[in-house]
């Protein structure tokens, strides 16, 4: 739970704000106010529109339905609304810089250049590349793929 509440507060974080002025993600929700949270069409499994039901799923959806619990307890807004916005690889980092979107659910990669524009949580999942060949083969490094296909 202390690391859903770390969450918690790393979602106001993640929200820029329209204009210096507003409010921060746990007073306008305190105040009334919904949380927006965006998602990826297609995604799988982190984010993605369920085929039958055409809402959202999957597992970031999940960790972000969680988050809005640990808000509605620490905001004591029971009623409060959650909206899902649909987002590209495009536009993600701007809906939550625009202020259009509280948090984004999804695959986005955390790196410097995204750091400068948004916050990230918790990493929730790590991936990485590894290049497998014969043990008989004159590959040992990336460099030695270069010209070949």
């Amino acid at each position: 739970m202390k690391t859903l509440l770390g969450f918690a507060w790393s979602l106001a974080l993640v929200c820029s704000a329209a204009s210096a002025a507003a409010d921060s993600v746990l007073e306008r929700i305190s105040a009334g106010g919904k949380l927006v949270i965006a998602h990826r069409e297609s995604s799988v499994p982190f984010s993605y529109v369920d085929a039958k039901t055409g809402k959202p799923v999957g597992y970031a959806v999940d960790l972000c339905l969680r988050m809005a619990e640990v808000v509605r307890k620490k905001t004591g807004m029971k009623e409060m609304q959650v909206e899902f916005l649909q987002v590209t690889p495009a536009n993600r980092i701007s809906m939550i810089e625009q202020g259009k979107a509280d948090l984004e659910c999804g695959s986005t990669t955390n790196n410097a250049e995204r750091r400068q524009k948004v916050a990230f949580t918790v990493p929730h999942f790590i991936t990485g590349a590894r290049l497998l060949v014969k043990a008989s083969s004159p590959i040992n490094r990336v460099e030695d793929l270069m010209g070949k296909r």
